[in-house]
C-alpha cells in the first residue's frame, strides 16, 4: 500500500493505490501491478494465524475521487459517497457528477415531476461543504440518459485527469 508519491503508508492510514507482486505464476508473473483502490490495511495479524496482511476497509477507487479545494487553499479528496447521499434520493433514472475546470456538472436523467434543479444544486454544495470543500460552482443539467464512457460504463463520478 502506497501514497500518491509511491512511498509506503503507515499502518492505519489509507493508501492511494495497492502495488501487488505475484511470483507463483510461472507463465505470467506480476511485478508491482498497480490497483487504484483506496484501501486501509489492518494493524493486527490475521486471527487465523496466517502471516498475510488484512484489508480493514476499501474506500473506493482513487480514479473515482474528486480533488477539490478547501477554504484554506489546500485540497481534499472527495469520495463518491458524498454525492450518493444527496443524488440517490432523487426520483430519477440516474445521475452523474463530472469535474470540469473548477466546476461540477451534475447530470440528472429523467427526473420525476417534483424535481427542483436549484434545490439539488444547493444540496450538493451543502454536502461538499460538510466534508471541508470550498463550495464549487455546481451546474445541473437534465438529460434523457447518462452518457456512456469509452468502456461502455456509466460512472457516477468522472474526475478531471490529474496534471
Amino acid at each position: 500500500m502506497v501514497a500518491d508519491d509511491y512511498y509506503p503508508c503507515p499502518l492505519g492510514d489509507p493508501g492511494s493505490r495497492l502495488l501487488v507482486t505475484v511470483l507463483f505464476s510461472r507463465t505470467f508473473p506480476l511485478f508491482r501491478y498497480e490497483i487504484t483502490d483506496r484501501l486501509r490495511l489492518a494493524d493486527g495479524p490475521c486471527p487465523c494465524g496466517r502471516p498475510f496482511r488484512l484489508v480493514e476497509s476499501i474506500e473506493g477507487r482513487t480514479d473515482d475521487m474528486l480533488v477539490l479545494s478547501t477554504p484554506d487553499g489546500g485540497t481534499v479528496r472527495v469520495h463518491p459517497v458524498v454525492f450518493h447521499q444527496v443524488l440517490d434520493l432523487l426520483d430519477a433514472s440516474g445521475w452523474q457528477v463530472s469535474q470540469q475546470k473548477g466546476e461540477l456538472l451534475v447530470l440528472v436523467a429523467s427526473p420525476g415531476a417534483g424535481f427542483n434543479a436549484a434545490t439539488t444544486e444547493r444540496e450538493v454544495q451543502v454536502a461538499l461543504a460538510a466534508v471541508g470543500v470550498l463550495a464549487p460552482v455546481v451546474h445541473l443539467s437534465v438529460v434523457d440518459t447518462i452518457p456512456a464512457g469509452p468502456a461502455g460504463k456509466r460512472p457516477f463520478v468522472v474526475a478531471s485527469p490529474t496534471p
